[in-house]
């Protein structure tokens, strides 16, 4: 189960989700960081939301590989073995070489902040629901936690767009 919350009420929900679920369970907290319209003259602009990850037990589905992302390794030098392209660091204490295969890519971390919120009332997917969030979140989402064929839901099903990418993926909601 992911909860979904803002600022104002994650911390009382995670003290009942460790209840429900028991603290053992909670997997992730994830920090969904978005660019906005609207400051605050009076405290940090609150641009971020929080998805709370537990499971009912150790044994849960986690695709990593359905959620990898595409390396955006600027400071890696390139090296090629065997036709394939690898990142490459130095330690420079230890003299260690690290390699990573750029063509892989690798596991989100628990910030993420290459899914940018929907801006605007006009927006194009906009369907009108206030809190309508990016089909790209709910995708991240559906894919690391189920298998095709699955059943998914969304209990507050505000704008229908969780259905809609859950269909589109092969879920049943």
């Amino acid at each position: 189960i992911y909860v979904h919350l803002d600022w104002h009420a994650v911390h009382y929900v995670k003290v009942e989700m460790d209840k429900i679920f028991g603290a053992q369970n909670f997997q992730n907290e994830i920090i969904w960081c978005y660019e906005t319209a609207g400051k605050s003259k009076k405290s940090f602009s609150k641009k971020h939301d929080t998805l709370l990850f537990y499971s009912k037990s150790q044994e849960y589905i986690f695709n990593v590989e359905k959620v990898l992302i595409p390396r955006k390794e600027t400071h890696l030098k390139t090296v090629f073995i065997d036709g394939t392209e690898y990142g490459e660091k130095v330690d420079k204490k230890t003299g260690k070489i690290y390699r990573w295969n750029l063509s892989e890519g690798r596991l989100p971390f628990s910030y993420w902040i290459d899914i940018p919120a929907i801006n605007g009332r006009a927006h194009k997917v906009r369907l009108g629901y206030q809190t309508q969030k990016p089909s790209k979140l709910m995708e991240r989402i559906i894919l690391a936690s189920s298998n095709e064929g699955d059943l998914v839901a969304d209990f507050f099903c505000g704008s229908g767009s969780f259905i809609k990418k859950a269909f589109e993926l092969g879920r049943r909601c």
